[in-house]
């Protein structure tokens, strides 16, 4: 669900996390050291091949007039300049000759697996590390125990062959590599038929680093475990291993593997040689940055006083129910201002914000966005106020959690069924596979701008309706001045009409003159920055050329305005003037009136008069009404365009939309599939002819039952009239045609404003990928739903996904077939789930578990981390809290018996 807070006029600033921070208010308290609680696993890069100076010398690749610590010395610093966190050191059958090298590395920071490279019995080489803390005598002892005495040549074979070597490494306590596998000394060059077999299939084998030369048929058929007779339930790990014989060697590709562990130990090693899949990357899997939160902590309520810190990758809460799981979900979507999709989530969030956190309780996230650049903020709540987001300084930000961490996604407690029975929400979540998502702002533009259309129309008209009306009168009143004129009365009271038409054209003149607009505010243009933030930037004088230019000409514009308001002034005494001689000239004509009234009938001059005027003010309606219907053309064929355009804005829309259903089909092959209907959905036009006055039910049912319908499409049906409108819709009874063709324009336009919303339907495959039986939602039951929702919102995104439980409702044949291969599928997002089954953090190798539990603390029951429950599920203690308190612990961790031993 995405992050949703109010707007910017609600919050009276401008959006964005360049927001001027308020340097007055700091962080009251120190947040959270985070970076000093156990982190879980994490990406190290490892050179698992670096030979010592010996070996330069024993094959002549020693520099000209280099030293044993002039080597060391450039190889730690090319080491270190490309972030290689740990290194192995493998001379032929010596650990002493690189023990210089080993102190010189680990004094800068870098892990060293010791060891020695072995050739067998057989002429197979081995690479063999050991913990970074085992001695040079112990491995020497290790090596006696190969056959071979500190006087052996480096290509002496020793007395194990590969597959004893294997077993001996295995009580030995060290990890086994293959190296150059495919040339020279290389296991599947060295070894043939079911000896090759034997070692490559042996429980004790894990790792094998490719060689230089091109792959043959065979050699590949087997590293991509598609050699029947080589398979391995449980592939080998293919590692960069290439000899790093000089500094440049580094960072040649080949040189390095990226190798998640929890540990810096030779068991870690071993396990993530045991867990290929979502623990070896022969390419840098860090390089793409993705957002992720980064820890959590609470003052008060239910968790006061714990902190949690979270794994960039996969996080997963486990502990007995009422422990304080769900809490945690929530106090992140409380803390980032999120409100639940779902009607039943956002009950229980709400009982969760007032029950368990409580009123007065304080949570704090510290999170870090990777765009434009790596930068960490932090945000707080109290409950009963807003988030508050602080820059890593403190500094308070006008910025709210969505401007900064968008697209993260939270989910509580079965709210992915719930969303999952409704197909408008799975529009929303579908437009997330859109590079830009699913523009919402620009349907309500498009409703905005049709709105407004209406609007100057229906005004429009009603004006033209006026203008009409008023010019109707002015036949009746021709007419009546031709019978006064008949009468005579005209030429006597001729010089009157000429007198009052003058006066009209000297009011109409003044009016005009009264009314010009004098804004000079408008036309000037403020520079103000050009001349007083310019101080620090390199082409300040080309910015005061400007800033100049600029002043020229607002004096340009105050001058010319100077004069515009002196030459009105001159033109109103002008006018005032000759007005007033106008009405002293025209005094002798209405001095004379009288008399001339007196000689006609009092009402028929006064009547004569009346309409001498009213036919001045009404000559000139004519020429308004034609421009006036000539204004209401241009804008009904505006109108027209602007509905158009909106049908084919609409339409790329939908288009969109539909190839982002088609990509969720690419992305999870076989398994879920995502139709979209654009004509699914009628309740928009269906409820918008409910709340007209009149009985329409026929048009309802006529628009439920068309196959194809569009309101834009529907609007000009209806402005066909009856006849035509019951053509396409012959259910709709002739009464009813003609009650609802008579609405008027007015309303088929609002008609053709409406939109249909877009509708998604997802399809589960609930058979095999090779005989697919494929459910739409309707056909699915909850948990299945719920499973098709869950593995959309798995393939996408890079924000984090913050999941309470998903394994609700779900079968565990769906877990493991469906959630946990994308699970493994690790690096591209942070995911926080809290669990009750075993599989997920299991099989899906959980980089931090979290381990809550519940207890009476003074009378109050209190959430916390449970002794040793914060870390990698490979550590002892947390393998055996899963087993303790997870459903079906012990079966999940016997179907990794290879790789944890029990």
């Amino acid at each position: 669900m995405p992050v949703s807070n109010h707007s910017a006029a609600e919050r009276g600033t401008e959006l964005g996390v360049s927001a001027v921070p308020n340097q007055n208010e700091k962080a009251s308290e120190d947040v959270v050291d985070f970076e000093g609680m156990p982190g879980g696993t994490e990406w190290v890069r490892c050179a698992l091949q670096v030979n010592p100076f010996s070996y330069l010398q024993a094959n002549g690749k020693q520099p000209a007039g280099s030293t044993e610590d002039e080597y060391n010395a450039t190889m730690v610093a090319a080491l270190r300049a490309e972030n290689v966190g740990a290194i192995a050191i493998t001379d032929h059958w010596a650990v002493d000759t690189g023990e210089r090298l080993r102190i010189a590395a680990s004094e800068a920071g870098i892990t060293v697996f010791p060891g020695f490279e072995a050739t067998t019995k057989d002429g197979v080489h081995l690479l063999l590390l050991f913990d970074p803390d085992t001695t040079s005598s112990t491995i020497n002892r290790h090596i006696g125990g190969c056959g071979i005495s500190s006087a052996a040549n480096a290509s002496t074979p020793g007395s194990l062959d590969a597959d004893e070597t294997l077993r001996m490494a295995k009580e030995w306590g060290a990890t086994v590599i293959a190296p150059h596998v495919n040339t020279g000394g290389g296991l599947l060059h060295k070894l043939n038929g079911q000896s090759a077999i034997n070692v490559w299939c042996s429980p004790y084998f894990h790792a094998v680093a490719q060689g230089g030369a091109a792959l043959d048929q065979r050699s590949r058929a087997i590293l991509n475990n598609s050699d029947p007779n080589f398979h391995r339930d449980n592939p080998v790990a293919i590692l960069n291993g290439a000899d790093v014989s000089s500094p440049a060697d580094v960072s040649k590709r080949g040189s390095t593997t990226w190798i998640k562990l929890s540990a810096r130990t030779a068991s870690a090693l071993d396990l993530a040689f045991r867990t290929p899949e979502t623990r070896i990357r022969r390419e840098d899997p860090t390089s793409d940055g993705h957002p992720r939160i980064i820890g959590i902590s609470w003052k008060g309520g239910f968790l006061g006083g714990t902190s949690i810190r979270f794994n960039q990758s996969l996080n997963v809460m486990i502990g007995g129910r009422g422990t304080g799981k769900s809490t945690v979900i929530e106090s992140i979507r409380f803390a980032l201002g999120m409100t639940p999709l779902a009607e039943n989530a956002e009950r229980e969030y709400n009982a969760t914000i007032k029950s368990v956190l409580r009123p007065g309780a304080e949570v704090t996230l510290e999170f870090e966005v990777s765009s434009p650049s790596s930068t960490r903020y932090f945000v707080s709540r109290v409950v009963g106020g807003r988030p508050k987001v602080r820059d890593a300084d403190g500094n308070l930000l006008q910025s709210e959690p969505a401007d900064i961490l968008s697209d993260l996604e939270v989910y509580g407690q079965r709210e992915l069924a719930e969303l999952a029975r409704d197909r408008h929400r799975l529009t929303s979540l579908l437009a997330k596979y859109l590079p830009r998502g699913l523009d919402e702002s620009a349907a309500e533009s498009r409703r905005v701008q049709l709105r407004k259309s209406r609007e100057e129309i229906d005004a429009l008209a009603e004006t033209l309706d006026a203008l009409e009306s008023r010019a109707s009168r002015l036949p009746v009143i021709e007419e009546r001045l031709k019978s006064f004129e008949e009468a005579g009365a005209a030429a006597k009271l001729s010089a009157h009409a000429e007198m009052q038409r003058e006066e009209t054209l000297l009011g109409r003149t003044t009016a005009a003159l009264a009314g010009v607009p004098f804004d000079r505010e408008e036309l000037q243009v403020d520079a103000g920055a050009l001349t007083t933030d310019v101080a620090d930037l390199p082409r300040e004088a080309l910015l005061s050329e400007a800033a100049k230019a600029i002043e020229t000409y607002n004096t340009a514009v105050q001058q010319a305005f100077a004069t515009m308001e002196s030459a009105h002034t001159r033109a109103e005494l002008e006018l005032e003037n000759i007005v007033q001689r106008w009405s002293d000239e025209t005094e002798p004509v209405r001095q004379g009136l009288s008399d001339m009234l007196r000689e006609l009938k009092a009402g028929d001059g006064e009547e004569y008069l009346r309409l001498q005027g009213q036919r001045e003010e009404l000559k000139g309606l004519p020429s308004q009404v034609k421009q006036t219907r000539r204004k209401l053309k241009d804008l009904r064929k505006l109108r027209a365009d602007l509905v158009a355009e909106a049908e084919s804005t609409r339409a790329e829309e939908v288009q969109e939309l539909g190839k982002a259903a088609k990509k969720v089909g690419k992305l999870l092959p076989g398994t879920v599939r995502a139709t979209v209907d654009e004509n699914d959905d009628r309740s928009p036009l269906l409820n918008f002819v409910k709340d007209l006055p009149g009985r329409f039910d026929t048009v309802r049912s006529a628009i439920e039952n068309a196959s194809v319908l569009t309101p834009a499409a529907f609007a000009e049906e209806c402005r066909l009239g009856a006849v035509g409108f019951r053509q396409n819709y012959p259910s709709v009874t002739p009464r009813q045609a003609d009650d609802f063709c008579a609405l008027g324009e007015t309303v088929f336009m609002q008609i053709e404003e409406l939109e249909f919303p877009v509708t998604t339907n997802l399809h589960l495959n609930i058979g095999t990928k090779g005989d697919p039986a494929w459910r739409d939602l309707d056909r699915l039951s909850t948990g299945q739903r719920a499973t098709a929702l869950l593995l959309l919102l798995l393939k996408r995104g890079t924000a984090p996904l913050v999941i309470d439980q998903p394994e609700d409702d779900l079968d565990n044949s769906f877990i493991n077939t469906g959630i946990v291969p994308h699970l493994r599928q690790k690096g591209k997002r942070q995911i926080i789930f809290s669990s009750h089954n075993a599989n997920i953090p299991v099989l899906g190798d959980a980089d931090q578990l979290i381990v809550l539990e519940a207890s009476d603390k003074g009378g109050e029951v209190v959430g916390a981390i449970a002794e040793d429950g914060l870390g990698s599920i490979d550590h002892p203690k947390l393998r055996q809290w899963v087993e303790e308190l997870l459903e079906g612990g012990q079966t999940a961790f016997n179907t990794r018996r290879y790789l944890y031993g029990f």
